[in-house]
C-alpha cells in the first residue's frame, strides 16, 4: 500500500487502486483500498521510515516541511 502511495503521488483511492495488478475491476480495487484504511490506519512515523529507507544513501538529506495547513496552538 505505501508503495502504491508513493507510486501514485496521489491519496485518492481511484489513483492508488490504478497501481495494483490484476484483473479486479477498479470499483473492487477502490474498495479494498478503503477496507485497509479502515482497519489499518497508517502511523505517520511508519510512512516516514519506508520513504527514508527508498531514499538513496549517496548524498545528504535536506527535508523541508511544507506547513500550510497547520494551525497555531
Amino acid at each position: 500500500m505505501v508503495l502504491a502511495l508513493l507510486q501514485a503521488k496521489d491519496v485518492r483511492h481511484a489513483a492508488l487502486a490504478a497501481r495494483f495488478s490484476g484483473r479486479a475491476q477498479t470499483n473492487s480495487v477502490i474498495r479494498r483500498v478503503d477496507r485497509f484504511f479502515d482497519r489499518h490506519p497508517l502511523c505517520p512515523a511508519d510512512v516516514a521510515r519506508v520513504v527514508l529507507a527508498l531514499l538513496p544513501q549517496t548524498r545528504p538529506r535536506e527535508f523541508i516541511i511544507d506547513r500550510t495547513n497547520w494551525r497555531y496552538g
